[in-house]
């Protein structure tokens, strides 16, 4: 019997853009664990609703999840907050089988739009205080590393992409290893 383990990254862009130099990196400290990234950019819980039989039918070891940026999005046509969170409860006891861990989306910073970042970021707590309900309230574990991404602002050094709402090669050395210390 094999003592390899799975992981699925399944949700929006914020998960998307973790690569294959990323999941490399993120097998590598991890004892014996595949990662299979299933994000997709775009999605929201509605969409996530949609492809939850088939993901989870995987019965991975650990499952990570990450929406909300674009189910609050202003410049999108949202889920409202009452549907984000039936939907989401959903996808969590979707894996009765797996560690479920929820990724919190980081605040963005528009460099050119601070207006624009203000209301994301208005709406975004919002969805993200639900999201860390229902985590809590389903035993999920959570990765919330907007403390660390704001003590490295202060430091000087960027974490987002230029879009203002990615994380970079930074940021995402922070996820990855907020990650690593909740599995191992």
């Amino acid at each position: 019997m094999s003592d390899d383990k799975s992981m699925v990254l399944f949700g929006d862009s914020l998960l998307a853009e973790i690569r294959k130099s990323l999941i490399l990196k993120l097998e590598s400290k991890l004892r014996n664990t595949v990662a299979l990234n299933c994000a997709t950019g775009g999605i929201n819980t509605n969409d996530g609703i949609k492809r939850i039989d088939l993901i989870s039918k995987m019965k991975p070891n650990y499952v990570v999840l990450s929406f909300g940026a674009n189910d609050c999005a202003p410049w999108k046509e949202q889920v409202p907050l009452e549907l984000f969170t039936k939907n989401y409860t959903k996808i969590i006891k979707s894996f009765p089988l797996s560690e479920v861990i929820v990724f919190l989306c980081p605040m963005a910073n528009f460099l050119d739009d601070n207006a624009s970042s203000q209301l994301f970021n208005k709406q975004l707590l919002l969805y993200n205080s639900v999201s860390k309900q229902i985590a809590l309230e389903n035993k999920a574990k959570l990765i919330d590393i907007q403390l660390d991404l704001e003590k490295l602002f202060e430091a000087g050094q960027k974490y987002h992409e230029a879009d203002g709402l990615h994380l970079n090669e930074i940021g995402y050395q922070v996820f990855i290893d907020e990650l690593v210390r909740m599995v191992n």
